[in-house]
């Protein structure tokens, strides 16, 4: 008979070994997700529009529609309002861009002129006036055909990523249909010892990425109905040019609020360029108006939404906007304070078990489903209030 001293060498034995086979497989599937990074993006965005349509998919199904038809109808309100957007807002949007181009070339034009009236050094005035014209020149050439070339380049590496989404939507609908049989089935593969560990791990970023997107829109909505309010008054006050740029700033506003520090800086910097089209009292009073929305967005909204369920200290936020940005671009820009906070989470919560410091997880159900985790907490770390 053997006994609990003899069987523990044993049981080390094979957890051993099932982590270096899990650490072969993870860099074998890394390899090969490198490779065809280029095409990844498409499915990067069905996934993440397919968790988002999940708990609405499962909202239908309690109420007796099928799960088929249930997502069938959400592409159906997603198309319609895809297409009012398309039809009344970009129009709108585009036409409010195209005037602050047209005001930024003639600020440019005109800030020599501003610099000698203020009286400016001549040698100033003149390399003021050949970096412009030199920006225009070069603006111009690339309008002219210097973009030509890269274009071209652009559409022919495109092509796969059309491809790519074109075939989103399916991979959409067999994710969804079939979401309760993934879970079951991955469940089913895990070792019974790795169970509720995984299980706690995967609850860290679904409840982290629920917290952070309802709170970001939340904040959004708030900050764009204030800048549209703000532009209104504006109009009144100094005439038509805010209330054509009202639109934009509100969208502008929505946007900006996924950018943390740096993004509620841009409404301010669009507000006051379209100020400076009417006059200098009316910049003036953007630049102050849109100032005092800043403080208002830092100091009331976002302390009272958001809380400190993803607070990270603003030196490290500027750190990891600089590097999401280097890495994915505006998307990993806008997705870095979410990825970090996933990281420190689930780092904080892997030390812990590992150095024994909290008890294991109570083990799942025998077929987990992922249930919306605002209503629980990551076992072994304490809910963070406001």
């Amino acid at each position: 008979m053997t006994t609990n001293d003899e069987s523990q060498p044993a049981t080390e034995d094979r957890t051993r070994a099932q982590l270096i086979v899990l650490a072969i497989f993870g860099a074998i599937v890394f390899l090969l997700l490198s490779a065809a990074s280029g095409v990844l993006g498409p499915f990067v965005v069905a996934l993440i529009i397919a968790y988002l349509m999940a708990p609405v998919v499962r909202a239908l199904q309690r109420r007796g529609v099928p799960r088929w038809l249930g997502i069938l109808l959400i592409f159906v309100v997603m198309a319609v309002a895809m297409f009012a957007a398309l039809s009344f807002i970009v129009p709108r949007v585009t036409a409010s861009v195209a005037s602050l181009g047209a005001l930024g070339h003639k600020i440019l034009l005109d800030l020599p002129a501003w610099l000698t009236s203020i009286g400016a050094p001549a040698g100033v005035v003149d390399a003021v006036s050949q970096a412009i014209d030199a920006a225009l020149a070069a603006a111009a050439n690339a309008g002219a055909g210097g973009l030509i070339g890269p274009a071209i380049r652009f559409l022919f590496g495109a092509f796969s990523l059309v491809i790519s989404y074109v075939f989103a939507p399916f991979f959409i609908f067999y994710v969804l249909n079939d979401s309760e049989g993934l879970v079951a089935s991955f469940d089913h593969r895990l070792p019974p010892a790795w169970r509720a560990d995984v299980w706690a791990m995967l609850s860290i970023p679904d409840r982290a990425a629920k917290q952070w997107l309802k709170a970001t829109v939340l904040q959004g909505l708030v900050m764009g109905g204030l800048s549209g309010a703000s532009m209104i008054v504006l109009g009144v006050i100094f005439g038509d040019a805010f209330f054509n740029a009202t639109l934009l700033l509100m969208v502008i506003s929505f946007f900006a609020e996924f950018i943390p520090i740096i993004g509620p800086l841009i409404p301010l910097i669009v507000a006051t360029l379209v100020g400076l089209s009417v006059g200098p009292a009316a910049a003036i009073a953007a630049f102050v108006v849109f100032a005092i929305l800043q403080q208002i967005e830092a100091n009331i909204v976002a302390p009272r939404i958001e809380g400190k369920a993803l607070a990270l200290h603003p030196a490290l936020v500027l750190a990891v906007l600089i590097l999401g940005f280097e890495i994915a671009g505006l998307v990993g820009a806008l997705f870095a304070t979410l990825f970090t906070s996933i990281i420190l989470i689930s780092g904080q919560y892997a030390f812990r078990r590992a150095s024994g410091l909290i008890d294991p997880p109570p083990p799942p159900l025998a077929t987990p489903v992922p249930e919306p985790l605002d209503q629980g907490s990551v076992p072994g770390i304490p809910r963070q209030t406001a």
